[in-house]
C-alpha cells in the first residue's frame, strides 16, 4: 500500500491518492491521505514536482 502525490508550485501536495484505490474510502487510509494533503514545502518556480510515492503502514500485527 502506498500514497502517491505531486507537489504544486505553491508548495502544497496535489493529486493525493491511496493505492490500491479500493482502500481510499477506508477510514484509516482516507485519514493518511488527508495528512499528506496538508504537506507544505517552500514555493518553487517551474512545473509541479513528482509524482512521489511513499509506503503506508499496513496495520499488520506480525
Amino acid at each position: 500500500m502506498k500514497v502517491v502525490f505531486t507537489v504544486g508550485e505553491k508548495g502544497g501536495a496535489r493529486h493525493v491518492r491511496v493505492e490500491p484505490r479500493r482502500l481510499q474510502r477506508k477510514k484509516a487510509y482516507a485519514c493518511m491521505a488527508r495528512v499528506v494533503e496538508g504537506l507544505k514545502v517552500p514555493p518553487f518556480a517551474g512545473a509541479a514536482a513528482g509524482p512521489f510515492e511513499r509506503a503506508l503502514p499496513t496495520g499488520d500485527k506480525r
